[in-house]
């Protein structure tokens, strides 16, 4: 909706055509995209409008372990689901549970580089400390230290088209990069599971539809599902659960080979099976 009313507001506002104009130019070349920490704002993750949000659902986090917050993590985390609500809900707000039980460590969530380009959009998830899913902003954020962690929806756009109520799909088995960004950085993986993601939304599945959003996820990375909710946009009230597990110890390897990458890929692919079975009958 907002980049919606910035292109309205362009046609229909002559007077503000040369501020908007420079700000889109701004939106291409801003630094914080890729500085490894966003451009955090307290005020937005203190909002009100965040309490009710997470007691909406409600939202609630379960941690197998207490993070070291002098350590810096990479947290795998599945299921995209449609606009990844849990992880908004759950990084986002400085007064949600997961803030307060991870003291001391700032997860920095990976979002595709167009999405930190959109008028308006973008300024929302840089204020939640989003940073690029690229290698660079991924490595100056790991290479920080002081808990400055990442966390990426493995699965990415093309595990978004798997999401509907009762859909269990994730993308991982050829998903390797984030354990080679993690085995070159030393820091350990941790795998996380959003109960409840998938089941929010329900997507419109219709095969000329479904061949579309294939291309253009192919193309250009991103997926445009067609969804509703509750009265259209409004998220269904389902139990939003992460569960965060156990770290994962990794190597600190400058250049791995690819028989290491296969090997830490295979031990996060195991621990997350497990993260979801032990907690699959509760949540």
């Amino acid at each position: 909706v907002l980049p919606v009313l910035f292109i309205l507001a362009f046609v229909y506002l002559p007077s503000l055509r040369i501020p908007l104009a420079l700000y889109v130019v701004f939106c291409y070349n801003d630094p914080a995209i890729s500085n490894g920490v966003g451009r955090p704002a307290l005020w937005v993750r203190r909002l009100g409008i965040w309490r009710y949000i997470s007691a909406y659902f409600p939202v609630r986090v379960v941690l197998e372990q207490r993070l070291d917050p002098k350590q810096s993590y990479l947290l795998g985390i599945a299921p995209h689901g449609i606009l990844a609500f849990g992880g908004q809900v759950a990084v986002g707000a400085q007064s949600s549970a997961l803030y307060r039980a991870l003291e001391g460590t700032t997860v920095h969530v990976a979002a595709l580089r167009p999405a930190l380009t959109l008028p308006v959009f973008r300024d929302y998830l840089l204020a939640l400390g989003a940073i690029a899913s690229s290698r660079a902003a991924i490595r100056e954020c790991l290479a920080r230290g002081k808990g400055h962690s990442v966390g990426i929806v493995v699965g990415g756009a093309k595990e978004s088209l798997y999401t509907n109520p009762g859909h269990r799909k994730i993308v991982m088995r050829h998903r390797k990069g984030f354990v080679r960004e993690a085995i070159m950085a030393g820091a350990p993986l941790v795998p996380v599971y959003v109960f409840g993601e998938n089941d929010i939304f329900t997507q419109v599945m219709h095969p000329p539809l479904r061949r579309l959003q294939k291309w253009l996820q192919t193309k250009v990375k991103f997926a445009l599902p067609v969804f509703y909710g509750r009265l259209g946009m409004v998220p269904r009230r389902s139990p939003l659960t992460v569960a965060i597990g156990t770290p994962i110890a990794v190597p600190k390897i400058e250049a791995p080979t690819a028989e290491e990458i296969d090997h830490v890929h295979a031990d996060f692919i195991l621990q997350m099976g497990r993260l979801y079975s032990r907690f699959q009958p509760i949540y």
